[in-house]
């Protein structure tokens, strides 16, 4: 997904290029918007931005104080410039500032959306992926099916863990821009949400990191499925309290007394839940998803066993082996050897 930022000063025009590129890419794209130099400038001091359309005449500052603004922090981002003259002055006064389009106004919709898709090198099996993406986790926002979500997104993490040429963090900041995508169409993107994805894009993505990358992913699923339920006037189910804060928590020593207070049920009845709806027990359960990460954190980390152990809780690598071989038939030195073949 990529962000572009229109920096108008008028409100028509403005509103007119915003309806041109959503047309012209219904899913992949976020639009971000400034009225002035100084809204512009605190978007590039905040926001990673692939593609920034400049009208060059905008007031405080203007288009050219802008335009050095951003290349002082970043010099990849695109910018095609727009004016309504022929000014071969304003050209002059942004020599050696990357400016990599002018165009005339009013813009050309098919020659706008050209520009866009050649300076972003616009990948069509790409954008087709991100739209599929968005669609489905709208579907499940809108149908409350929270563990599917959950297990669509942690897949997502794996899956960017295991390419060995893409970046980790250009890839996670996508699924940020989705996730923000889906709560905004749906009316869901409240404050604390926006914090928690600013958090998540700011994380350092190493393969060390990827536990914490995982429980800040999985952090703004829950926030934004607890505002999802809210709003509609409901709670999550027990069930789904009780998945929610063991995902959270994989890296504690959980008890069934724990997880039961804060679904806000007893324990026997949430033993029996856990028969019933994951058909395994409490223990089970919690034991096989620590094994699941286990598992990624030796697939996409270069942590240590004992390292893997102590992140989960395990203090006794001994003890960590024999439960991690009872899972999967393979210690965990099998296990890392065999991944990494």
């Amino acid at each position: 997904m990529f962000t572009i930022v229109i920096v108008e000063d008028e409100t028509v025009e403005r509103e007119a290029l915003k309806v041109i590129i959503n047309k012209g890419f219904d899913h992949g794209v976020e639009l971000l918007e400034a009225a002035n130099g100084s809204d512009a400038i605190q978007l590039i001091n905040s926001e990673p931005i692939d593609l920034m359309l400049l009208d060059i005449n905008i007031p405080y500052p203007n288009g050219v104080d802008v335009l050095k603004h951003l290349r002082s922090v970043n010099t990849t981002t695109k910018v095609i410039v727009t004016t309504a003259v022929d000014d071969f002055e304003i050209a002059r006064n942004m020599i050696g500032l990357k400016v990599d389009e002018y165009l005339l106004k009013p813009v050309r919709p098919q020659v706008l959306i050209s520009h866009i898709k050649s300076f972003l090198s616009f990948d069509a099996e790409k954008y087709q992926q991100t739209k599929l993406i968005a669609e489905q986790l709208m579907t499940m926002l809108d149908n409350n099916l929270y563990t599917k979500w959950i297990q669509t997104v942690r897949a997502y993490v794996d899956w960017i863990y295991s390419q060995p040429n893409d970046p980790p963090q250009e890839s996670i900041n996508e699924l940020a821009r989705i996730i923000k995508q889906v709560a905004e169409r749906r009316g869901k993107y409240l404050e604390l949400l926006k914090k928690q994805i600013e958090q998540l894009k700011s994380l350092s993505f190493s393969q060390q990191n990827y536990y914490k990358v995982l429980s800040m992913v999985l952090t703004v699923s829950n926030t934004l499925f607890d505002e999802a339920q809210r709003q509609i006037g409901q709670t999550h189910a027990p069930m789904q309290k009780a998945f929610n804060y063991i995902e959270r928590n994989l890296g504690k020593n959980l008890s069934l007394e724990e997880v039961a207070e804060k679904a806000h049920v007893t324990p026997s009845y949430l033993s029996r839940l856990f028969k019933k709806d994951a058909g395994i027990n409490f223990v089970s359960y919690v034991k096989k998803r620590r094994i699941d990460i286990a598992k990624s954190l030796l697939d996409h980390s270069d942590m240590s066993i004992t390292s893997v152990a102590m992140e989960l809780s395990y203090n006794d690598p001994n003890y960590f082996g024999r439960t991690f071989k009872e899972e999967t038939g393979l210690t965990p030195s099998e296990y890392k050897i065999r991944s990494k073949a």
